[in-house]
């Protein structure tokens, strides 16, 4: 519902969350309003900007719960998680002791997810077969636990109250919830708050310009309200900038603080740590960040009881051990006592002795044991925070992202470097059929909902306290999700150059000039790394070419490697020692002899032991697949599709059936991008040749990398073919544990062509060519590097 009359249940859809504030639209009442916040820190700052505190309680929802709970049925013991993971961790052994480690807590955490859409385990069985024998093993079993003890976690918290709101409970009076600076919510607490709609008016207030932009699985729209057929607004702002080197913040900030003050320090990082308010705290500040104060001690500890267990212990002998170093801690004076590694003894103490108290099959502790007992003791060390102790009052504040509400009007500087952990947009953690199913049962949480909700925050302090910004330099630029977070901003740079300070020039000259000719995998990864770095590779050379070398270079022996394994296989299709040795010597000598190469004897001993191990390697591993893929077939050097004006030639294609396998050969690891690299889009030779191959992705079963020096090193992905797991399975690679948006390889695919696009359209357009590196080592590997204002200091 949208401005206009108030249902039991109502979305209110606000263009500034300043309206919350005033409550202007919250209908006059004598029942006083409750508003409920996701967490402490959310509701702290909305007490501290409430007009009339007096005429609200403002609490957490877990308190609200809580509080309920206990006036349904005092006797409800409401269960930790860390206390539920022990006793999983003992079922986990008592039938599924032969998986690794690992894929506990994956199945753990995975059935703690899908308690949040429903807790009926019929409804869930049809996921199960996306997933692997372990977690398809150990649900259904944690499932019939939980039921069979009637264990109450937070998820079935939710579903007794929303029985009992229902019904109606004894001795609560009407009154008025307001839902405020959720993030997410899931279908149990959907559940829940349409409950309490029933017999008190409920409010959800939601941003109107976010809402427009949401999508039918956000958890907003699983509640009542009014479509909008509206467009979304074009944000447009202007705003004063400084620029800064990477690596200066402090130095500049310095500077900044020298000439005008700030009351206000916004870092662009969702919660701000010590390392980061220590580094440009110039002055008295104010902040609260999390002090960490009893990691290492943790990690001491339990790098101590690994070494002791070794292959396994007793529990009493490993319990006769902790409390011998706690003894001795106690036995020293007060002023050498450390209380904190005292601390994470008793803790531990008590966390080995429940677990014991579990099962009879916990009397001894192994490897697997220790890995529970790390997680546990993480879930219950103390929650800790560095507050600064000034003498007098604080001359600024320093927050984060997620401190955006408790701004006030006061004068305000915005600081990005790319240390800081900002919001990224991200995808969804599912597969795609997982995240279609689940959609049915409740809403899907998407990063990219919170992305959009925090900038509209952003948007709103920009109009309002028009702050300062202070950026590293070409950052927003060459970070995607940064980019589109500032999308609509311009910044107007400002100069504070101080007496004495050193810049580095650029005594470059860069014609005005467009690229026209054909684009490739290295050129729009080039692009990608720096324009400046595209232009003086592709259209004013400045690369220092070592002419006539006599030996051989590290791109000449790959590229005879490259040659090699193609030589074998126009040869045999099988494994044949002899015939490599005889491919080797033909392909070295023509090549040498055509490039005028004369290498001593030594090192043409180690070039040729080189290029025959290697080409060893990838003959052997291609041959593996060729056996798993019976009837496929090999090529090397196949040209990209013609279409898009492309060039480029991939190293190795396998056809199966109507199915493809796209490998490219590396010498060593350090060429080998790592996954989150190729997810993230900052490296894409690979996802530009599945672009352009001239296929179709889901007919792709793999793809990936080939370390030719290391075949345990290699990179091989899920491609988009409906039975692309088992195909890899069936090979013999492994598929990674780790959820990332690659795990929906068409989904992420369609995120990268798009990507890709405008990417090369920016290409075209780019006539300035500025120095916009993506890394340090952009400037490092360059070989104009020395020469422009943006190398290495």
């Amino acid at each position: 519902m949208c401005h206009g009359e108030i249902l039991v249940l109502s979305v209110y859809l606000y263009e500034k969350s300043t309206e919350i504030y005033n409550l202007d639209f919250i209908e006059k009442s004598n029942n006083k309003l409750v508003i409920i916040c996701p967490h402490p820190a959310a509701a702290d700052s909305l007490r501290s900007k409430m007009t009339d505190p007096n005429a609200v309680e403002v609490i957490t929802i877990s308190k609200f719960s809580n509080d309920l709970l206990q006036k349904v049925d005092p006797d409800i013991s409401l269960r930790r998680k860390a206390d539920l993971l022990g006793e999983m961790a003992t079922i986990w052994k008592k039938g599924l002791e032969n998986y690794p480690a690992d894929s506990f807590f994956d199945s753990f955490n995975l059935f703690t997810e899908l308690r949040g859409y429903t807790l009926d385990f019929e409804m869930i069985k049809e996921v199960l077969p996306f997933y692997d024998e372990a977690i398809q093993k150990s649900l259904p079993v944690y499932w019939m636990y939980f039921e069979q003890l009637g264990i109450v976690d937070e998820h079935k918290a939710n579903e007794i109250l929303t029985h009992h709101l229902k019904l109606g409970i004894e001795e609560e009076s009407e009154k008025k919830y307001l839902f405020w600076g959720f993030n997410h919510v899931n279908s149990g607490q959907i559940d829940l708050i349409n409950a309490l709609g029933i017999r008190n008016t409920v409010y959800i207030p939601f941003s109107k310009e976010v809402f427009k932009q949401t999508r039918s699985t956000d958890w907003i729209r699983w509640f009542e309200a009014a479509d909008l057929n509206e467009e979304v607004n074009d944000f447009k702002a202007k705003v004063a900038s400084y620029t800064f080197a990477k690596k200066r913040l402090s130095q500049k900030l310095k500077s900044i603080l020298s000439k005008e003050d700030f009351s206000q320090i916004v870092l662009g990082e969702k919660k701000v740590s010590v390392d980061s308010c220590l580094e440009i705290s110039h002055g008295s500040t104010q902040f609260r960040a999390g002090a960490d104060l009893f990691n290492a001690y943790s990690k001491r500890v339990m790098d101590q009881v690994e070494r002791f267990i070794g292959n396994g212990v007793s529990v009493d002998e490993l319990v006769e051990e902790l409390e011998g170093e706690s003894k001795s801690i106690l036995s020293q004076d007060i002023a050498k006592k450390d209380f904190r590694l005292l601390k994470i003894y008793k803790l531990l103490l008590d966390i080995i002795r429940d677990y014991r108290e579990l099962s009879d099959d916990n009397e001894t502790i192994k490897f697997y044991d220790l890995q529970v007992f790390r997680e546990i003791l993480q879930l219950n060390l103390p929650r800790d925070y560095f507050i600064p102790i000034n003498e007098g009052e604080a001359q600024s504040t320093i927050s984060g992202l997620n401190d955006l509400e408790s701004l006030v009007n006061e004068k305000t500087i915005f600081l990005l470097n790319d240390s800081y952990q900002g919001v990224k947009k991200g995808g969804s953690k599912y597969q795609e059929d997982i995240m279609k199913f689940l959609s049915s049962l409740g809403p899907i949480q998407r990063p990219e909902l919170e992305f959009l909700i925090v900038r509209e925050k952003f948007r709103e302090i920009i109009i309002d306290l028009n702050p300062t910004f202070c950026l590293q330099e070409g950052y927003v630029e060459g970070d995607r999700s940064w980019s589109e977070f500032f999308r609509g901003v311009e910044f107007e740079e400002l100069n504070t150059l101080e007496d004495g300070e050193l810049v580095k020039k650029d005594i470059l000259e860069v014609d005005e000039v467009h690229f026209g000719e054909r684009i490739s995998a290295s050129k729009v990864q080039t692009f990608l790394d720096c324009p400046r770095k595209f232009y003086y590779s592709y259209m004013d050379r400045k690369e220092i070419e070592v002419m006539n070398s006599s030996d051989l270079k590290p791109n000449e022996i790959g590229t005879l490697e490259h040659e090699v394994i193609e030589k074998y296989f126009e040869k045999i299709k099988s494994w044949d020692a002899q015939i490599l040795k005889e491919t080797v010597q033909e392909v070295f000598l023509e090549y040498t002899l055509k490039n005028r190469k004369s290498l001593n004897s030594v090192k043409e001993k180690i070039s040729l032991y080189e290029i025959s191990n290697y080409s060893e390697n990838g003959i052997k591993y291609i041959l593996h697949i060729l056996d798993e893929l019976p009837g496929s077939e090999v090529a090397f050097e196949v040209s990209l599709s013609s279409e898009g004006n492309v060039a480029g030639k991939i190293d190795c294609l396998i056809k199966y059936q109507d199915m493809f396998a796209i490998l490219d050969f590396k010498r060593s690891k350090a060429s080998v991008a790592n996954k989150s690299e190729i997810e993230k889009f900052s490296k894409i030779q690979l996802p530009f040749y599945l672009n352009h191959f001239g296929g179709d992705v889901s007919k792709v079963l793999f793809w990936g990398y080939v370390n030719l020096s290391d075949l345990d090193e290699c990179l091989i992905l899920k491609g988009g073919a409906e039975l692309a797991e088992d195909f890899m399975s069936k090979v013999g690679f492994p598929l990674s544990k780790r959820k990332s948006s690659l795990d929906d390889t068409l989904g992420w695919f369609s995120e990268y062509r798009d990507f890709e696009e405008k990417l090369v359209a920016e290409l075209r357009e780019q006539s300035s060519w500025p120095a916009i590196p993506q890394k340090d080592d952009v400037c490092t590997f360059c070989s104009v590097g020395n020469l422009c204002n943006r190398g290495s200091m």
